[in-house]
């Protein structure tokens, strides 16, 4: 399970210097029989464009609307767990203090669901479908996609985007919610 592939690939080992550059988009590969699902939430999906790809025999991608890549749940659920592993070096959510609230969205059942069907499939089970692209993700709300319960019937506005404006790198990541 892939989740939020880019357009361009980190590159493999080595210093960057001396490392060789992976090609610009960077795709999954599609020959080999391995079940492969690329799950990309709302605030992905617009940098791995050039990187998109179809659904194959092998591979089955989702691109979630209304989802962030760090959501609120990721957050309260992982930042123990991140902050016993890094320490002082693990990165926080740097928002700005009365700024936008995170994310809070179901992505992560999401989530849950597609890697249940992973598991499945390569156990032998049926392929999984594919998930309509998100047709709209610089807009909000975005259009197409596989749409969570939140999002198909609203109480709020859900985004994988977030202004970021005098907040650190990281807030981006957690999205937005408008109640």
């Amino acid at each position: 399970m892939v989740h939020s592939n880019r357009a361009i690939a980190a590159p493999v080992g080595g210093a960057l210097a001396d490392t060789p550059r992976m090609p610009n988009p960077s795709r999954i590969r599609n020959d080999l029989p391995v079940p492969t699902f690329v799950v990309l939430t709302g605030t992905d999906a617009p940098g791995t464009a050039a990187a998109r790809q179809s659904a194959t025999d092998s591979v089955v991608p989702w691109e979630l609307a209304g989802t962030a890549h760090g959501d609120q749940w990721a957050y309260d659920a992982g930042e123990v767990t991140v902050r016993k592993g890094a320490g002082l070096a693990a990165p926080s959510a740097d928002c700005t203090a009365g700024s936008t609230p995170s994310n809070d969205g179901l992505g992560h059942w999401a989530m849950n669901a597609a890697l249940r069907r992973l598991a499945d499939w390569a156990r032998g089970g049926a392929r999984p479908p594919s998930g309509q692209p998100l047709s709209t993700v610089l807009r909000d709300p975005a259009t197409g996609g596989v749409r969570p319960p939140d999002v198909t019937v609203p109480t709020g506005t859900l985004s994988g985007a977030r202004d970021t404006i005098g907040s650190g790198v990281f807030c981006g990541l957690h999205g937005a919610r408008d109640p």
